[in-house]
């Protein structure tokens, strides 16, 4: 197993795997953001291979097996100062994480980390949080 940082055509796997993270908290916001024709997991993938925000594949690693993306972790440095202009802007169901994102400005922050099920208990997680580590 290697991990490399996230590619843009990893962005459907993203979107799918924070998914699985937020248990479907993505999903709902996802809803709200639908174009003609998409489904939920093809606006994730939008969001997902955006250049910048901090659900982007360039806030992303990713561990691979023999080409076969088996998890990742979406990590980066929160902003200092952190600011919320208008928490009303955010979506509810974010709000709170929002206020406790912006308590520790300039931290290393994991917004999330998943795993395929199939590649569960192989400790594809471990090692995804031990890069992290080492980044931060």
């Amino acid at each position: 197993m290697e991990i490399r940082n996230a590619k843009k055509e990893n962005a459907r796997d993203l979107a799918h795997l924070i998914n699985i993270a937020g248990e479907g908290i993505p999903q709902q916001l996802w809803n709200g953001l639908i174009e003609a024709g998409e489904s939920w997991l093809d606006a994730g993938t939008r969001r997902a291979a955006r250049e910048e925000g901090s659900f982007s594949y360039k806030n992303a690693r990713v561990c691979l097996e023999n080409d076969s993306l088996l998890g990742m972790v979406i990590a980066y440095k929160q902003p200092d100062p952190y600011e919320i202009e208008d928490l009303a802007e955010y979506p509810e169901i974010v709000q709170p994480l929002i206020v406790l994102e912006s308590r520790v400005p300039g931290s290393w922050y994991i917004n999330a980390i998943a795993t395929y099920q199939e590649y569960r208990g192989r400790s594809v997680a471990r090692m995804l949080l031990a890069d992290s580590e080492e980044l931060a």
